[in-house]
């Protein structure tokens, strides 16, 4: 059950309270009318204004709101489209190989090695594409192809060339996968600094995490979709991955559509949110047709 069911949809009881003052106080001045003696009454209503103060004093903004006031916005994307969808592959081809290593590490499910090559080849190859283009320029020009906005005198027609698509891709979500991706690095940072010294920084962890969450509120604000709510989609899907508990048959053999039914089900009671309901997951011996230019375009 979330807020808005606990407190008749409000968010807190605050602006439930608020919410309701302004319909006592119309039922109380109606009582006036009959009374000889109103004093009563004039007690409870200066108690109800007292109340609707200290509700605003105590409804503070949520934790999305505060964060989004500190969120830069660009109109749009102003970015080498190559770029930037170079950078997306190489991260989705690294996040794939990571997958493969965490599933083994807690799930133990054996690393499928060819799989595996294949992400790597992938990223290697997106990346030497990136280091042969910058290696050809000097780093002025690598400068302004990386960033449009550097790009003096530039015509129309050779920002839409370059932005390309880019138009398509929402700037807040992108904020929002380019920040947690960021976040995560660092706090793999901090767990190689373990390796290496002996000790991990936890409150450096933390503070990571907190960051992630700024760009969550990012991504809440943007889908309209509270993290209260994801919250108990993430657990009505757990529910129906894991009844009893977890166990490594049953992390390694997930029903997708199952899940994906429930999210449906949830998000579309609670928010209205439309849920892709076609899940992708890759296993050894499946031919999957890659995006153009990151290495090969097949996987086998």
């Amino acid at each position: 059950m979330n807020n808005k069911d606990i407190y008749a949809g409000h968010d807190n009881l605050a602006e439930m309270i608020k919410g309701h003052i302004g319909n006592w106080r119309d039922a109380l001045n109606h009582q006036k009318i009959d009374q000889h003696d109103t004093s009563y009454l004039d007690h409870e209503l200066s108690a109800l204004d007292q109340i609707e103060k200290a509700a605003s004093e105590v409804a503070q903004p949520s934790y999305v709101q505060q964060a989004i006031r500190t969120e830069s916005r660009p109109e749009s994307l102003k970015v080498n489209q190559f770029v930037l969808v170079d950078l997306m592959r190489m991260i989705v081809a690294l996040g794939s190989a990571a997958d493969l290593v965490k599933k083994n590490i807690f799930y133990g499910k054996p690393i499928e090695v060819g799989l595996y090559h294949d992400f790597l080849t992938n990223l290697s190859a997106t990346v030497e594409k990136q280091l042969e283009m910058i290696d050809q320029v000097d780093d002025e020009t690598i400068s302004r192809m990386y960033d449009i906005g550097e790009l003096a005198g530039i015509t129309s027609d050779v920002t839409k060339r370059l932005t390309g698509l880019t138009e398509h891709i929402p700037v807040r979500l992108l904020h929002c996968a380019l920040g947690i991706h960021t976040e995560a690095g660092e706090m793999f940072e901090n767990l190689l600094e373990a390796y290496e010294c002996g000790e991990v920084d936890e409150l450096n962890f933390a503070e990571e995490l907190g960051d992630v969450d700024w760009y969550k509120a990012i991504g809440h604000d943007a889908t309209g979709v509270s993290e209260e709510t994801l919250r108990e989609a993430n657990i009505a899907k757990l529910r129906k991955r894991y009844p009893e508990k977890f166990t490594d048959e049953s992390a390694l053999n997930r029903d997708l559509s199952g899940e994906r039914g429930v999210l449906n089900e949830h998000l579309a009671l609670t928010q209205g949110v439309a849920v892709y309901d076609k899940p992708v997951e890759y296993k050894a011996g499946d031919t999957v047709k890659l995006p153009d230019g990151v290495g090969g375009t097949i996987i086998s």
